[in-house]
């Protein structure tokens, strides 16, 4: 199928950082932005790689650029996080991975929010791009193509056209190229036979939570066992 809009250009990827109350510091996953109805950017990744058990979260920050220039920052999660998927031996559904986080300023100045695509699945055989994180690049991503080789309501297959070694990139958007939107964020990827298959996300489910939750939770509230907090004074095992 060929490309039937332009390849989407700008600062579309980051690099999450989260901040937690026991001072631990983590970068993990990638993130990207989209738009609430009311301008307020909100900020989309994965949740299957967040410690429910650990000590709460306290901020989320999106970097980009060689330097980890902070450009969004976020202090509570849209409605409770997704559980992370459900992936076993008889259950293989990733429609609860996501993680939506919401912004306290309305400033899309560097940014190119991204739109979620309103179809409930793409077609087999269409074609995508995953903007593949590369803090060398003009706009802090290289864009990969690949296309749609299995649809389903609870995940979405994607073959790379290259071997490409995945780091770091579970919540990466997956955009079409027939409509220019996110069909899906990145949950799971493997390299077989020098082929690289992805599994997504669909974004149906972010897409209705983002229309339509008002509740938004403190990170502190939404991830994390408060009892994990270090009081003052106490000791901790080297």
């Amino acid at each position: 199928m060929a490309t039937k809009v332009a390849p989407p250009t700008g600062q579309l990827v980051f690099q999450p950082r989260f901040q937690f109350a026991d001072g631990d510091v983590t970068h993990q996953g990638t993130g990207f932005v989209v738009a609430a109805s009311d301008g307020t950017p909100v900020g989309v990744t994965s949740a299957h790689f967040l410690d429910f058990e650990g000590a709460p979260m306290l901020s989320a920050e999106w970097l980009a650029g060689l330097a980890d220039e902070e450009i969004f920052q976020f202090t509570h999660s849209l409605g409770a996080p997704g559980d992370g998927g459900q992936v076993g031996p008889t259950e293989f559904d990733l429609r609860r991975d996501y993680f939506i986080v919401v912004g306290d300023e309305n400033n899309f100045a560097v940014c190119k929010p991204l739109e979620l695509d309103d179809r409930p699945l793409p077609n087999v055989g269409e074609r995508v791009w995953l903007p593949n994180k590369d803090p060398n690049a003009k706009d802090g991503h290289v864009l990969v193509e690949g296309k749609v080789d299995e649809v389903t309501r609870k995940y979405i297959g994607i073959e790379l056209d290259d071997e490409l070694r995945l780091q770091s990139q579970s919540g990466s958007p997956i955009i079409s190229q027939q409509t220019g939107k996110v069909i899906g964020t990145l949950a799971r990827g493997a390299t077989e036979g020098g082929v690289t298959y992805l599994r997504l996300c669909p974004t149906e489910g972010i897409a209705n939570l983002i229309r339509t939750e008002t509740a938004k939770i403190k990170l502190q509230n939404a991830v994390g066992d408060p009892t994990e907090v270090p009081q003052p004074g106490s000791t901790q095992d080297p």
